[in-house]
């Protein structure tokens, strides 16, 4: 294969870093190792965490097989005892703690798959530390933000001549670089973690960190008309949910009954077969036990383990007719980055990296990374889990004998816009590019009696069109007037109505083609044809 690839959903700089790295013989792992890395360091601690946690998919092209790595948030041996909101707010910030996943996935990402030394992999983000760089619009705002509301957070950076210097970061990488990722692990920086939580009030210990170990495996896979599609198998829960989004629609025939931006049919029932995974991913969460799960269900007994079974799906589908569904709000989180790379040898790899909460706003910060409150934003999972906090984000990879294509959606709509983007390419037969670019039915908005909404960016539909959802009786609002404009806010609403990073190759002459972010710096790096050609 003569063309390299790669895609990001922040950071210009990022894209080029992965570039260097394909153009200088590494695989697609090692590219979307070091973007990824890059992308931490551009967002100085605020919304991506090198503390965070990772989940990736690795297509083969020698063996045609994908391949899962899962570097989600562990949890500690040791549980609190306690309530952890309680805890939290009574300033006990070390139970909000987790043990990180990101450097953990890395590890096993490139032992697996990596061509280049570490040094060289680590290195783009090394630079960017050393070479300072103007923060964004964006980065502007978090770090205004957190400089008022919790000065010491801002300890990670500080600002000279206009420019972002993270001087402590910069040191912790040079070590990491130096000393290999063990270090994170069961060296100094993982001593200065374990002390920092257990300082806090956490029960992290050093036999947590040493033990940790990233999952890999064999995705799992559905069969969808003539796609196989594979997503990351269980504890990683976004990808059985996509997986069982995809199993329910497929049923509907959308394409005989027409497009679904355009027929209001089509409309209603993809939105209703997408309702059907806010209770599963209530219960991968651990916010349900199983009483609360079966109700959620209309009173039908259903086994995770079984639901892409088609008699599992015919339940579900029963349950939708019947209107015995609930449909239980979740809160899907914003702050995540994509990486999707493509290597001279055909070999892909797409990583969805995010802190999955807040990071920085509470001043825990271990020689210039901030640490992720994760447990106390899910604290159902943390005190139930015996292992790992599900991951709920779900890198794609499907393949037909025409296509091969690598998706990962992001933000809010997390799984209304993958699940709508894949339907266009799938079903309807639309190029990536294009299945991108249409609306997309985002989630429910709920208000404070528990009142449903279809929430949409109403001015991308023909006002026929939602004529026709009235007359069904569809309430819908717009989203730039909805409690997901209002959380988002206006900056990012382009974000939350195109978020989805991705690469779409054709078999036959094995060209690729993708979709990416605008980047925050106003550039957008897409593919590279020639390594010879400029990428901008």
């Amino acid at each position: 294969m003569s063309n390299i690839f790669v895609s990001t959903s922040s950071g210009t700089y990022a894209a080029q870093a992965g570039r260097e790295i394909l153009v200088n013989g590494g695989s697609a792992a090692d590219a979307v190792a070091a973007a990824s890395m890059v992308q931490i360091v551009d967002a100085a601690g605020t919304y991506v965490s090198f503390a965070g946690m990772m989940v990736a998919l690795y297509y083969e092209a020698s063996t045609g097989k994908v391949f899962s790595i899962n570097g989600d948030y562990g949890v500690p041996t040791k549980k609190q005892g306690e309530n952890l909101t309680s805890l939290y707010a009574q300033g006990k910030l070390g139970v909000g703690v987790l043990i990180p996943g990101y450097f953990g996935g890395i590890r096993e990402l490139l032992a697996r798959f990596g061509k280049l030394p570490w040094e060289k992999v680590i290195s783009p983000a090394i630079e960017r530390c050393d070479n300072r760089f103007p923060p964004y619009v964006r980065l502007i705002k978090r770090l205004r933000k957190r400089s008022l509301t919790n000065p010491p957070s801002v300890e990670t950076f500080t600002m000279e001549n206009g420019e972002v210097v993270q001087k402590d970061l910069g040191e912790t990488l040079l070590q990491i670089k130096e000393a290999g990722i063990d270090t994170m692990y069961s060296g100094s920086w993982g001593q200065k973690f374990v002390e920092t939580v257990q300082t806090a009030g956490g029960v992290i210990d050093i036999e947590d960190m040493l033990n940790y170990r990233a999952q890999i495996s064999e995705a799992i896979s559905i069969q969808y008309k003539d796609h196989t599609v594979f997503a990351s198998p269980p504890e990683n829960a976004g990808g059985l949910i996509t997986l069982l989004i995809l199993s329910m629609v497929e049923r509907l025939n959308l394409k005989e009954t027409g497009h679904f931006t355009k027929n209001a049919d089509a409309f209603i029932q993809l939105i209703s077969g997408m309702r059907v995974y806010m209770p599963f991913l209530h219960k991968i969460m651990g916010n349900f036990d199983d009483a609360a799960f079966k109700k959620a269900l209309g009173g039908r007994a259903v086994n995770l383990e079984d639901a892409l079974l088609p008699e599992t799906i015919d339940t579900l589908w029963d349950a939708i007719r019947r209107g015995e569904i609930d449909t239980v709000p979740i809160e899907k989180p914003n702050n995540t980055d994509v990486v999707v790379a493509v290597d001279g040898l055909g070999n892909i790899a797409i990583l969805v990296h995010s802190a999955c909460a807040t990071t920085g706003r509470d001043g825990l910060v271990v020689a210039g990374i901030s640490l992720p409150r994760m447990a106390a934003e899910f604290p159902a999972g943390a005190e139930t889990s015996k292992k790992w906090i599900p991951g709920i984000f779900s890198p794609i990879i499907s393949i037909s004998k025409e296509k091969i294509l690598a998706v990962a959606a992001i933000h809010a709509s997390l799984y209304e816009k993958q699940s709508a983007v894949l339907l266009n390419v799938l079903e309807y037969g639309l190029p990536l590019s294009e299945a991108n670019d249409l609306p997309t039915p985002l989630y429910p908005d709920y208000g404070q009696e528990g009142q449903v909404s279809e929430v949409l960016f109403l001015d991308q539909y023909d006002p026929s069109f939602l004529d026709a959802l009235k007359q069904r009786e569809l309430r819908f609002i717009n989203v730039r007037e909805s409690g997901l404009g209002k959380f988002v806010g206006e900056e990012n609403l382009d974000a939350v109505e195109s978020p989805l990073i991705g690469v779409e190759i054709n078999r036959a002459d094995q060209t690729a083609a993708g979709v990416t972010c605008k980047h925050y710096d106003g550039k957008v790096l897409t593919g590279i044809s020639d390594p010879n050609e400029s990428a901008l």
